[in-house]
């Protein structure tokens, strides 16, 4: 669910630790690219299932800046799943105070990037438009990996395991954690099984163990589209320039079903790619655009749309989140937690009903489910889908109009835990950052235990200015 394009060029040593330095972690000094100063980088080397090859985890240390640094590291989990988490390196080296007292811990998930990528891109797929998850490519791609890896060993439990080897390759005794989208659920499953090791967790666009994250995305997204229609129809300015966003949306969908149109995006090579534009392609660019503050633009693009016809900025939108899809993200990752977690839990009739009369419709989950038709994977234990229930220190944060993990998410998870505190931001889109969550979250982790005043900074947060 998170991505970044970044490329991390990182040298690796086998990591011999004999305990955590309260200034560096054991390992090899390193160049990050987007990180000014040295980074410390160790590997890590798991089984990738009981009885198969040896898998080597990267793994990326930034020190503590302060003078006097805690004993415990703060582990970031990327979301996805399936992006690597040392790309979130560079966007986390300048927060100072999040940095000023705790190193900071970045690792890439079994089966992404430097920890035995397993990526289909060199398949050659040259997606453009269309379904997010071709059977001939998924398929083609699962026979291909499934003859050096054993595909049933990528899955959250797999990986909060590694993340224990992880810590006891740091030296560290306990540490604390912060997932981000999906990584939240990864970050839980990690809590739930070492809780010892664990003296606090901040969930960012929390995924509780029991949601059917495809099957609600649809109500979620269209309650994303509600609240910008109703914000802009709240604005002298915005209404009166762009009058009914959300029946334009829906005027729009209509006849791109019945008549799409072509449209041409610039791709990263430079190229001219050309396509035939339909009402999915148009609304999965407008969840992208709902994610963070491109919601902003929305009612200026489709009034734009509307009168000209031209979707070139919506197609640039899908391609750049397709292309996240295909080639950012292990899909062997990917599809291995969906389609064993989540997918064979949900009632395929009642995901249908409950997307019919939105935006998306039922097309986003019928996607997933053709994926996994083409991704076997062993179902999850019903005792994964359990709620977690703890009694470890954990700030969860949501945005009010999240498309994806709304604030009910993060509401269900905290009921199971004794001591949180659950901020929704005013206006705020999927796991946006700004100055002041990392200030938040710092003062959250300096005393995890110390109740969070009832107004912060956050309070000030609303939704950016529409375009004009």
């Amino acid at each position: 669910m998170l991505a970044s394009r970044i490329y991390v060029g990182v040298v690796f040593i086998a990591a011999i630790v004999v305990g955590w330095s309260t200034t560096e972690a054991e390992g090899e000094s390193c160049r990050v690219t987007g990180v000014s100063e040295a980074a410390r980088c160790l590997r890590v080397d798991v089984p990738e299932s009981p009885a198969g090859r040896k898998l080597h985890l990267k793994v990326v240390v930034l020190p503590a800046l302060g003078p006097a640094p805690h004993r415990e590291p703060l582990l970031l989990i990327q979301g996805g799943p399936g992006v690597a988490g040392s790309l979130m390196a560079p966007n986390f080296a300048q927060r100072q105070v999040l940095r000023d007292r705790r190193a900071l811990v970045f690792f890439d998930q079994r089966g992404t990037a430097g920890s035995g990528a397993l990526s289909c891109a060199f398949l050659g797929r040259y997606n453009f438009l269309g379904a997010l998850f071709p059977a001939d490519h998924v398929s083609a791609c699962r026979r291909a990996l499934s003859r050096k890896a054993d595909l049933d060993a990528y899955t959250n439990s797999t990986s909060a395991d590694d993340l224990e080897a992880i810590r006891k390759a740091l030296g560290a005794e306990t540490w604390s954690l912060a997932g981000y989208s999906f990584g939240t659920r990864l970050a839980q499953t990690y809590a739930r099984r070492y809780p010892s090791r664990v003296r606090a967790v901040v969930l960012d666009g929390v995924v509780p163990f029991d949601a059917d994250l495809t099957a609600d995305l649809a109500p979620a997204m269209e309650h994303s589209l509600d609240y910008v229609a109703t914000r802009c129809e709240k604005s002298d300015e915005c209404r009166g320039r762009f009058p009914e966003v959300k029946r334009s949306l829906v005027r729009i969908a209509e006849k791109l079903e019945s008549a799409p149109v072509t449209v041409q995006v610039n791709d990263t090579a430079g190229r001219t790619l050309s396509g035939s534009f339909t009402r999915w392609d148009f609304v999965y660019a407008v969840r992208g655009m709902m994610y963070g503050p491109m919601a902003a633009f929305l009612p200026l693009w489709v009034q734009h749309a509307e009168r000209t016809g031209d979707f070139s900025a919506f197609a640039q939108v899908y391609w750049q989140r397709s292309r996240w899809v295909g080639d950012s993200t292990s899909l062997a990752l990917h599809l291995g937690v969906y389609c064993s977690e989540d997918l064979p839990f949900i009632d395929s009739t009642e995901a249908v009903r409950r997307a019919q009369g939105t935006l998306i419709g039922p097309r986003y989950y019928q996607e997933y489910r053709a994926g996994c038709a083409s991704w076997p994977m062993p179902r999850a234990s019903v005792e994964m889908r359990m709620p977690w229930r703890s009694d470890i220190p954990v700030l969860l944060l949501s945005g009010e109009r999240d498309p994806v993990t709304p604030p009910e998410y993060g509401e269900r998870v905290a009921r199971g835990l004794t001591r949180s505190r659950h901020i929704v931001i005013r206006g705020g889109g999927h796991s946006e950052q700004s100055p002041c969550k990392t200030q938040v979250v710092a003062s959250f982790l300096a005393d995890p235990l110390q109740r969070i005043p009832e107004k912060t900074c956050l309070d000030l947060l609303d939704f950016p200015p529409f375009a004009r």
